[in-house]
């Protein structure tokens, strides 16, 4: 009896120990885990559910008394306690994760926004709204109990946009007299306020010219009008039409959108009116131009012509100019002034190594005829034009050269080094049997022979670069610094020095003159030099006169008035002693006017970096502009040429 139950014993034992399957004596692992939601899955926050994890082993038998852990990965939208507990925080996904013994499971929760119940709308300020200004609302969601809900955007509109525009901030702005609606939309709820606009009343009109206040019968110009209000406030003129009229219209007309048209020469006041308030524009109507080029001449070197004036005697008319042709010569290389003849223009890069090339181009279409590339050498100067020729000279330690070409075809002449220390200069002069230019290794000025290429003669002058000398009949002219500061006299056949002129009031501000001497109409030399303007006399051999100021660029001559640009404005002086004729202030916003200058008989052309005007001498202001500003020259043929420094040559029809 003891043996038998001592073996029921053992085989209960041994039962015991092998249910796990494996023989072993522990208890059973966990494979697997399994999550149940006791509850939803979709949450708003503050709700709560409850998620139950059961331990499997590998049979799918759910094991009892092992350790749970709960875990989330976004507790900003739902936490879980280790009872299983699930509590929604914010709106948002979430994984919930249970882990027994290395096995884990996961599932996955939705917690929603609270949903919005109801929009209300703040005013900030009053309900009535002056056109042009604005009033600030400002929208709130709220839950079914009223409470308030953040982080909602919401959808702003306007129901009538030509009353009052809302931006998508709840920025509303009066635009003209009415009742409005606003509205702010979020999750399909909305709410809307009433609005008023009214109008200000106007306290101030004025009328002041456009680009011009002058110009010419049959002309038209266009007239601004502003309106204020009395704190100082642009009012909108688009809902206040004004009353114009002309004070004299045998003089000029003007039309109920401003619009002025010149009648007969003279001045009359243009006058807008609005609610008892009056502005007014006073215009000059001029006398029109007849058109006279029998006596131009090709604008041939620096400045025009071997005696540096700048002018072209020629009559124009503002009314007939027009755009003839764009030309891109080298993208990005700034370009030198044009020179032209026999209906062909031609033009140099002005860099510093990189691209070096003289073009021909067709003075009627702008085609190119042909190219000269030098390449990557330190310089090819301003071209000059003569005897068929294009010559120009470059610089460049044994790069140094005075070529000429065939103006037509391109294909050289003749190429006869000179001396140069890397120095830069304008254009030189030609004659029918000499070329005229500054060089020398030490400075100085040669004479070569306008053929044959071979060197006439060379004078010592300063050493400096940035200049080229003037010609009037047999004598050549050079304006230097340095320790001798002068104007020099020399013979244009020999290049014997005839007499020089100290600059005693010389002021040194570099190795470069950045000017020319010009030979104006009362036997002087006039020229510009750090921020100076001086006037030689070439017959007492001393300085006339001079003013310090800002000038600079290059002087422009015609008859006994010379023309130059002094700060951001533009002068007329007397050549005799200087008084100041009058003065022309470049419009607000078109730049400062740089040194280049082209004059006609009537016309005076200034450049800044972006626009080019016309100034009519007689009227002393604008008459014309053209949106595009560079070096400027005027042809026989009527074109103005504009070389830009972003490589564009542009021509304008004058005639």
């Amino acid at each position: 009896m003891w043996r038998i139950e001592h073996l029921l014993v053992c085989t209960l034992v041994l039962g015991a120990l092998s249910c796990g399957g494996d023989g072993s004596t522990g208890p059973d692992p966990v494979a697997s885990v399994t999550i149940s939601v006791v509850g939803d899955t979709v949450l708003l926050p503050t709700q709560r559910t409850l998620l139950v994890a059961a331990p499997e082993d590998s049979h799918g038998r759910v094991l009892t008394g092992r350790t749970i852990e709960w875990s989330s990965s976004n507790p900003s939208v739902a936490t879980i306690a280790q009872t299983g507990w699930v509590t929604a925080v914010g709106p948002g996904d979430v994984l919930l994760a249970a882990a027994s013994e290395g096995k884990a499971a996961t599932t996955h929760l939705l917690v929603r926004p609270v949903p919005v119940a109801s929009v209300s709308i703040t005013v900030q300020g009053d309900t009535v709204i002056d056109d042009g200004t604005t009033r600030r609302l400002t929208a709130t969601a709220l839950d079914s109990v009223g409470d308030t809900l953040v982080g909602r955007t919401f959808t702003w509109s306007s129901s009538d946009n030509a009353v009052a525009t809302v931006t998508n901030y709840g920025l509303v702005r009066g635009v003209w007299t009415g009742s409005v609606r606003i509205s702010a939309t979020t999750e399909s709820r909305s709410a809307t306020v009433g609005l008023r606009v009214v109008p200000r009343p106007v306290a101030s009109v004025t009328a002041p010219a456009g680009e011009f206040d002058a110009l010419y019968p049959q002309d038209s110009l266009a007239l601004r009008v502003t309106l204020q209000a009395a704190n100082g406030d642009t009012l909108d003129p688009s809902h206040r039409p004004v009353t114009w009229n002309s004070s004299n219209r045998a003089v000029a007309t003007v039309d109920t959108a401003g619009m002025v048209t010149g009648v007969g020469s003279g001045l009359v006041t243009i006058s807008a009116t609005r609610e008892g308030h009056t502005g007014s524009a006073n215009l000059a109507v001029l006398p029109a131009p007849t058109p006279n080029w029998a006596a131009a001449t090709d604008w041939v070197t620096f400045q025009g012509n071997a005696e540096r004036t700048g002018h072209v005697a020629a009559t124009a008319d503002p009314r007939a100019f027009r755009a003839r042709w764009t030309r891109v010569v080298v993208p990005g290389a700034p370009l030198s002034p044009a020179v032209t003849s026999n209906g062909r223009v031609f033009v140099a890069t002005e860099t510093y190594f990189g691209t070096q090339v003289l073009v021909g181009l067709d003075a009627a279409t702008g085609q190119s005829l042909w190219t000269q590339n030098f390449g990557p050498i330190n310089g090819v100067h301003q071209p000059a034009v003569g005897n068929g020729r294009v010559y120009v000279t470059t610089s460049g330690q044994g790069d140094s050269f005075l070529y000429a070409f065939d103006a037509g075809t391109g294909s050289r002449a003749f190429r006869s080094p000179y001396g140069n220390q890397w120095e830069r200069y304008y254009a030189p002069i030609v004659t029918p049997d000499a070329v005229y230019l500054a060089g020398g290794y030490y400075g100085g000025m040669y004479r070569f022979d306008a053929i044959t290429g071979q060197s006439v003669w060379f004078f010592q002058t300063n050493q400096y670069d940035m200049w080229t000398p003037a010609l009037r009949d047999t004598v050549v002219y050079t304006y230097t610094g340095s320790y001798s500061p002068k104007v020099t006299a020399n013979s244009a056949s020999s290049g014997v020095a005839l007499y020089a002129i100290p600059d005693s009031s010389f002021n040194w501000n570099g190795w470069s003159m950045n000017t020319a001497p010009v030979l104006g109409a009362t036997n002087d030399i006039l020229a510009t030099q750090s921020n100076r303007l001086v006037v030689f006399d070439l017959a007492t051999r001393s300085v006339r006169w001079e003013r310090n100021d800002q000038f600079k660029g290059m002087v422009s001559v015609a008859g006994s008035a010379l023309y130059v640009v002094n700060g951001d404005r533009v002068e007329a002086r007397s050549e005799t002693d200087g008084t100041l004729l009058w003065d022309w202030e470049v419009p607000a916003g078109a730049g400062t006017p740089g040194g280049t200058l082209a004059l006609t008989d009537n016309l005076l052309f200034v450049s800044t970096d972006s626009r080019t005007f016309g100034l009519d001498l007689q009227g002393r202001t604008a008459v014309w502009s053209h949106p595009a500003g560079g070096k400027l020259s005027i042809s026989s043929q009527g074109i103005l040429y504009i070389a830009q420094a972003n490589g564009t040559l542009r021509a304008i029809a004058l005639q």
